[in-house]
């Protein structure tokens, strides 16, 4: 089978090393042990983390808005690939897919890669979603009551540490290497600050109370406020790095670190490496300590700052992080529990099997031009934000 994947890089502040590029990348590898993959990057830059890919890739970049200028060069690749599937990565990419698939009647699907439940989603007859939390929305929305929905988690490869950066970083760290060591990898802006804030806080509690931590933040920065915000709040035992060095390819640098909050991705690329697992959570302002009593209700939201728990009582959760810290047999314990949630729940291995599954069965699409006058303007207005 041969599969053309879109994915768009428009506007974006993090120059495209946002974490649905990576699932993107872990996925197209794990196909084209089987099938014949082809990457299209569209927008007005191409996607950094989709720089050094090993699968052949063709880019539509267009400084200005170019709709038309894209969608008539898509088609023109398309036409040259002749794909048995087209499948957009994004809600952006799929303006471009939709039509290009209706045209030369070529079967295409979307995958939403997690976040919130949204106001506004291009309809889609077959939609592949990330989380538990996700699917309830687009089960119960009657806009999208025909559609084909298919809960597909990410995953991923279990992948090396990078020594020398590594090293390089740990140097940087001088004496604060030597404390606990949490670690949080993401873009620096608003959309994550709940997160950052919650983590400094647990540190500032922790050191307080004389318990040796530090917080090492990895990420590109977005909004220059948000990260000047972090700067003002955070003492001396929280460590930014946000040069190229650092924050391409991040999750190689993940075992400088004891614990790791993690949201969607960054939180399945810590249980990869066996650390101890944290969470945003709402109504909180500390991160949650992931275990199996709490685990699938945090996994529902796919480990996002929307995670509620019933009968969440901070005061215990801090008491239980600290008892982690201090006693080695809860941290080995904790550790174990990690690595079996990454073999059981994110290990890339079975992805192939139900992609395949989904593509053999795509439901016929419908024309939907209300909806797609509408998704123009969602796409256009992206150009600008």
């Amino acid at each position: 089978m041969k599969i053309v994947f879109v994915v768009s890089c428009i506007n974006s502040k993090s120059n495209g090393l946002g974490g649905h590029y990576y699932s993107l990348i872990e996925t197209t590898n794990r196909l084209s042990e089987k099938h014949d993959i082809v990457i299209i990057s569209v927008g007005d830059k191409q996607a950094k983390a989709l720089e050094n890919i090993q699968h052949k890739k063709w880019c539509v970049i267009h400084q200005e808005v170019a709709i038309f200028k894209t969608q008539r060069e898509l088609n023109r690749i398309v036409l040259d690939e002749k794909p048995d599937v087209l499948h957009a990565f994004d809600a952006l990419a799929f303006l471009w897919v939709r039509r290009t698939g209706l045209k030369f009647k070529i079967p295409f699907c979307l995958t939403k890669c997690g976040g919130s439940n949204p106001i506004f989603f291009p309809y889609a007859d077959n939609l592949i979603l990330y989380s538990k939390e996700n699917l309830d929305f687009f089960k119960n929305s009657k806009k999208f009551a025909r559609t084909k929905l298919s809960l597909i988690p990410n995953r991923l490869n279990k992948f090396s540490t990078d020594e020398k950066r590594l090293s390089l970083l740990a140097n940087q760290l001088g004496s604060y290497d030597q404390s606990f060591k949490f670690l949080r990898i993401s873009r620096i802006g608003p959309y994550y600050l709940h997160t950052a804030v919650q983590l400094i806080n647990l540190v500032k509690k922790l050191s307080e109370e004389g318990i040796n931590c530090s917080a090492i933040f990895i990420g590109t920065v977005e909004n220059e406020e948000c990260f000047n915000q972090l700067k003002q709040q955070a003492p001396g035992n929280v460590i930014f790095f946000t040069d190229d060095e650092f924050t391409k390819n991040a999750k190689a640098l993940i075992d400088c670190a004891d614990a790791v909050i993690g949201t969607g991705r960054s939180f399945m690329e810590a249980a990869a490496k066996g650390k101890i697992l944290l969470s945003p959570i709402e109504n909180s302002s500390i991160p949650l300590l992931i275990n199996d009593t709490n685990f699938d209700q945090a996994f529902h939201y796919n480990f996002s700052e929307r995670t509620k728990l019933l009968n969440y009582i901070e005061s215990e959760n801090y008491n239980e992080i600290k008892r982690t810290i201090s006693d080695v047999n809860k941290t080995a314990q904790l550790k174990r529990f990690s690595s079996s949630v990454f073999d059981d729940y994110f290990d890339v291995k079975k992805v192939t099997e139900k992609h395949e599954t989904f593509y053999l069965n795509l439901k016929a699409p419908k024309r939907k031009f209300v909806n797609y006058i509408l998704h123009l303007l969602f796409v256009i207005r992206k150009y600008y934000r």
